[in-house]
């Protein structure tokens, strides 16, 4: 058993990752409490934490060792619950997860509860993940949305749905201008690569973004391909609230109007690899570039278009297409650019819109499918990013179904030292 001081124990603080419960149950020698598998499933489908039980916080904020006689019989009841399909679905607990206190002579019982993967969440209790996920928000549990639910439901096959084949489309739902750029950059930056020889349907299908399934028969055009290279009507008959919204203001007063915007509204082709593209030219355009030189050439692009290019790319890339939310890019001359996710449906509240580069996405997030990005950048550009300021990453990009697209040597899309 191990020990613990009660001075140990007072320097600790309820809080997103810390719970505390007395666990003294009707007798007072200890029971596991009914809250128990709540906090269980907050903590696992958010970022993980430990349960103290036999511990109580005071009205000061300070944490009590109450202790309790049965330590054995709630450890018991601990791994009959995590074992029940019929109280939780899943157990993410090891052995060594579990372990009893000795906080001078009083019985503590310490659990770590691990973070889930994107694959074993939701976590939930009870027999409907949809009424029994939970999430963890400062020191409290609370019921998750049907629509959060949903989407940690859908991240759980998140690598498929980039390849999934959709059905009754075809090469025709694809815009051939924007294919014609796409494979002139590729041409321009990998001039002898064999796939600048395929007919276009070839070409498509060898990048991702045309598939089938010869099972069923069936080919056509892939959830990433028509977000990258698809005609706007066609996106939206496969993704209805699809939208990005690209806002520049005067300044950053959440009342003054838009001096510039470029929205899906028909006039462009409204896939992301032309949204993109503008958005990026946009945010550049007032950028400050010193002179400087790197031997005999001159630089052209600072740490901000790097930071900016990645940012906006993260954004894309980590968008649910399938939710209830919008895309929005927002800049303003006396402030950074900043993207969020808002409602896409009049008179819904907007989720997640915060002044920095949010994925999507979710607090979801941390990554939402499908998308096409893959096959249009470069692996660095691919790569997510956890800072509000979008500094460039230096972690691995994450695996995916897409080839990278080789970096296009001419502005303003250059992909030169950028980092999903």
């Amino acid at each position: 058993m191990t020990s613990m001081t009660t001075a140990d124990l007072e320097q600790l603080v309820e809080g997103h990752d810390l719970e505390a419960k007395l666990a003294a149950g009707r007798d007072g020698r200890g029971e596991l409490p009914s809250s128990f598998f709540e906090t269980y499933s907050a903590f696992a489908n958010t970022d993980g934490g430990i349960v103290l039980l036999g511990v109580e916080e005071v009205p000061d904020g300070r944490l009590v060792a109450k202790g309790m006689t049965e330590s054995a019989k709630v450890v018991r009841a601990l791994w009959d619950g995590l074992n029940n399909p019929q109280r939780v679905n899943a157990n993410l607990l090891r052995e060594q997860d579990v372990e009893t206190l000795d906080v001078e002579g009083k019985a503590v019982i310490r659990i770590a509860v691990p973070r889930a993967s994107r694959r074993q969440r939701p976590v939930y209790v009870g027999p409907n993940p949809l009424t029994g996920s939970f999430r963890r928000n400062n020191e409290g549990d609370y019921r998750c949305p049907e629509e959060v639910v949903r989407r940690m439901i859908a991240e759980q096959v998140e690598d498929t749905r980039d390849a999934h084949v959709l059905r009754g489309f075809g090469v025709g739902d694809l815009d051939a201008t924007t294919i014609a750029k796409y494979r002139q950059r590729y041409q321009t930056r990998s001039p002898d690569h064999p796939w600048n020889s395929l007919d276009e349907k070839e070409f498509l299908r060898s990048v991702g973004a045309f598939g089938g399934d010869r099972e069923a028969g069936i080919e056509g055009p892939t959830s990433a391909g028509l977000l990258m290279f698809g005609k706007l009507v066609p996106i939206k008959d496969a993704f209805p609230n699809y939208m990005l919204d690209f806002q520049e203001r005067a300044d950053a007063r959440p009342d003054s109007r838009w001096v510039d915007r470029l929205t899906t509204d028909g006039t462009w082709s409204g896939n992301l690899f032309d949204f993109y593209a503008l958005a990026i030219q946009r945010l550049f355009r007032d950028l400050r570039v010193p002179f400087q030189l790197r031997g005999d050439t001159r630089i052209d692009e600072t740490p901000v278009h790097e930071a900016l290019r990645e940012a906006l790319v993260n954004t894309l890339i980590h968008a649910d297409y399938t939710g209830r939310v919008s895309v929005l890019v927002g800049a303003s001359a006396n402030r950074p650019a900043r993207a969020s996710r808002r409602s896409s449906r009049p008179g819904e509240p907007s989720t997640g819109a915060r002044p920095r580069w949010s994925k999507r996405s979710s607090p979801t997030s941390r990554r939402s499918s499908p998308c096409a990005w893959r096959a249009c950048c470069p692996p660095r550009l691919c790569r997510p990013s956890s800072s509000a300021s979008a500094r460039p990453s230096t972690r691995p990009p994450k695996s995916r179904s897409w080839p990278s697209w080789p970096p296009p040597s001419s502005d303003p899309s250059r992909t030169r030292g950028c980092d999903r």
